[in-house]
C-alpha cells in the first residue's frame, strides 16, 4: 500500500502540464514580440532624428550665408536637390567639401525668398527667407527654418523735384 501512494505522489509531482507549457510559450512569444517592435520603433526615430540634425546644420548653413553675404538678398524661389542649393547660396565654401555633398544627397530643399512688409514701413522693410528640407514624403521628415533678414531700407525721395 505505501508503494502504491509513493508512485501516485511521483505521478502528480512530475513536470509541467501541457497547457502549463503552452501558456509559457505563448507568453514568452508575445514578450519577443513586443520588444521586437520596440526595437524596430527606436531604431526608425534615430535614423529620422540624425537625417533632422543633419538638415539643420545644412540649413544653418544656409542661412548663415546668406547673413554673412553683401546684404542684398534678391527675391526668389527654387527648389532642388539639397546640394544643389547648397551649391548656388556657399559657393566658395562647399567646392572642396565632396563628403558634405554626400550626406547631404538624400535630402531635398526648397528656397523661398520673399519682401515682407511691416506696417508704417516700405512693404520691403524685411526679407523673409523660408528653407523647407525633406528627405521623404511624410510630414514627420521634414524641417522648416523662417528667417528674418533686414530688407534694402525706405526708399530716399527723389531730391531733383
Amino acid at each position: 500500500m505505501e508503494k502504491r501512494l509513493s508512485q501516485s505522489r511521483l505521478l502528480e509531482s512530475d513536470g509541467f502540464t501541457l497547457i502549463e507549457v503552452i501558456l509559457a510559450v505563448v507568453l514568452l512569444a508575445s514578450s519577443l514580440a513586443v520588444i521586437l517592435s520596440l526595437q524596430s520603433s527606436i531604431l526608425d526615430q534615430t535614423v529620422r532624428d540624425r537625417n533632422r540634425e543633419v538638415a539643420l546644420l545644412a540649413g544653418r548653413r544656409i542661412l548663415a550665408q546668406m547673413e554673412l553675404g553683401d546684404g542684398t538678398v534678391d527675391d526668389f524661389e527654387e527648389s532642388g536637390p539639397l546640394p544643389q542649393i547648397l551649391r548656388k547660396i556657399c559657393k566658395k565654401e562647399i567646392e572642396n567639401s565632396e563628403e558634405d555633398i554626400e550626406k547631404f544627397s538624400i535630402f531635398d530643399a526648397t528656397l523661398s525668398i520673399r519682401p515682407w512688409g511691416l506696417p508704417g514701413l516700405n512693404e520691403n522693410a524685411m526679407k523673409r527667407i523660408t528653407l523647407t528640407i525633406s528627405w521623404t514624403k511624410s510630414p514627420l521628415d521634414m524641417v522648416e527654418l523662417v528667417y528674418f533678414l533686414p530688407g534694402p531700407g525706405p526708399e530716399k525721395p527723389d531730391e531733383t523735384a
